[in-house]
């Protein structure tokens, strides 16, 4: 066995993610969403390699969570080398208690990237809304979401019910909204 094998088990490392990160990217930054001087919040965050491209434009801070641990140490290897203020916790987005204690109390902007689906999937319609409500919440003002395209009418409706309103639904795909509070 390599060290390289025995340092990084194929069980620790894995892939956590669809498609490469241009996919991930795109159409983010053409929404007309300006994060410069902006506190961001980044649920379900992976390694922060969206938080990283956001760090260019350069936002007031950026808060990313997610359970991924491997994910939240990478993050946090990344954000040694960026100037932007940067937080990175390892917690279960389900878990609302825990969630209750990490949030901040008001974001500028909260990302929501191609999360939303997987917890409805996992943890059931009723964990999904209140996920999302918790999000909504402490959202002072857009709401950035991607989920999957056929998905995207029931995610969109959530969003209305809970005081929000699409102002970008442009994307090609069919999976990237901009919403702001109505």
């Amino acid at each position: 066995m390599s060290l390289v094998s025995r340092l990084f088990p194929r069980s620790r490392i894995q892939k956590r993610f669809i498609r490469n990160w241009d996919y991930r990217l795109a159409g983010l930054f053409e929404c007309g969403v300006d994060f410069s001087g902006k506190s961001i919040l980044d649920a379900g965050c992976n390694v922060g390699i969206i938080d990283y491209e956001i760090s260019k434009r350069q936002p007031a801070s950026i808060h990313g969570i997610d359970s991924y641990r491997m994910g939240i140490l990478a993050a946090r290897n990344i954000f040694l080398g960026v100037d932007s203020p940067a937080r990175f916790d390892v917690a279960d987005l389900t878990n609302q208690r825990k969630l209750d204690r990490l949030l901040d109390a008001s974001y500028d902007i909260v990302l929501f990237m191609a999360v939303w689906q997987h917890v409805r999937a996992k943890h059931g319609e009723a964990v999904a809304r209140r996920l999302t409500a918790t999000l909504t919440e402490r959202c002072a003002g857009t709401f950035v979401s991607t989920t999957v395209a056929d998905q995207a009418a029931d995610f969109s409706a959530l969003m209305r019910s809970l005081g929000f309103a699409a102002v970008y639904n442009s994307d090609p795909a069919g999976r990237l909204f901009t919403f702001e509070r109505q």
